[in-house]
């Protein structure tokens, strides 16, 4: 009785995650910004203000950061465009299976696994960042560089 329980306590945690990353999905998708602005490059030269502000980053490193910057955006990008696919295929699989409970778990399983490996891209980006302070900078990165990130995620949805 209790294993049935945990069952259908995964099975709604899985159907609450899946509808979650299918509206995350859509609202990527769907999001349109104002014609003439984009919000990745103000984020972007924020950031590079950050570093060369508060950091002490010199003009090299601050070119360093928008190369590994605009090398991320683009394996992002890829990453969400495939994601995409995935999802599309994932409705098919299920579909296809009359959303049987194993298809739904199964399907679950690999949106964790995509999901997983964009958190590792983002903490590597964040690494290879770290990599270009010099010994001196790396307090100051430290401590200060998760700070600015929220700041700026607040900040946006103030603009909302």
């Amino acid at each position: 009785m209790t294993n049935i329980k945990n069952n259908t306590l995964y099975l709604w945690l899985i159907g609450i995650l899946f509808i979650a990353n299918i509206a995350m999905l859509a609202f990527f998708l769907l999001h349109k910004k104002p014609e003439g602005h984009s919000g990745r490059e103000d984020r972007q030269n924020m950031i590079a203000k950050f570093l060369h502000d508060d950091i002490n980053f010199t003009d090299a490193q601050v070119a360093d950061y928008r190369m590994l910057s605009n090398r991320h955006m683009e394996k992002m990008k890829n990453m969400f465009d495939s994601l995409g696919n995935t999802k599309d295929q994932q409705f098919k699989n299920l579909a296809a299976n009359d959303f049987s409970d194993s298809i739904m778990a199964e399907q679950a399983n690999a949106s964790g696994h995509n999901q997983e490996r964009i958190e590792l891209q983002m903490f590597q980006h964040l690494k290879n960042i770290r990599a270009i302070c010099t010994p001196a900078q790396l307090p100051a990165f430290d401590s200060l560089f998760v700070k600015v990130l929220k700041r700026n995620k607040q900040d946006g949805k103030k603009r909302k």
